[in-house]
């Protein structure tokens, strides 16, 4: 059964698009509506999109791959631990997808870390 999700674009204006629900309770997969062809991986209590997909698939394989690394049915506090922030942006990346979080948060600062991390690996991403 397909929900809805409101995105906010920030400057007052929201759209309501079509959530379609994943194997992951707490987790929905939908387009961006008007602004785009790309499909988004999101956190559904708190709005909060992990990931960016080119395709519908991408975007369910990686909901699927999060099952079991956090209670998704929780509020976006409880989802805060760096650790499975470092495990959402592994399965958003190794299903095609572009990890997105907010400017200055907690995911940001995960990313980064984990970036320089990879790149000190031997044969590491620069």
């Amino acid at each position: 059964m397909n929900t809805t999700i409101t995105l906010d674009h920030g400057n007052g204006s929201t759209t309501t698009v079509t959530a379609h629900p994943t194997t992951t309770p707490g987790l929905v997969v939908h387009d961006r509506g008007p602004f785009g062809d790309e499909w988004r991986l999101t956190h559904y209590q708190s709005s909060n999109a992990l990931g960016e997909f080119d395709s519908y698939l991408d975007a369910q394989d990686a909901a699927e791959t999060l099952y079991g690394i956090a209670d998704w049915t929780a509020g976006p506090e409880e989802l805060q631990s760096e650790l499975v922030i470092w495990k959402a942006i592994d399965a958003v990346e190794n299903c095609n997808g572009r990890f997105l979080c907010r400017k200055g948060g907690l995911g940001e600062k995960v990313a980064g870390k984990r970036a320089a991390y990879l790149a000190a690996q031997p044969g590491g991403a620069a």
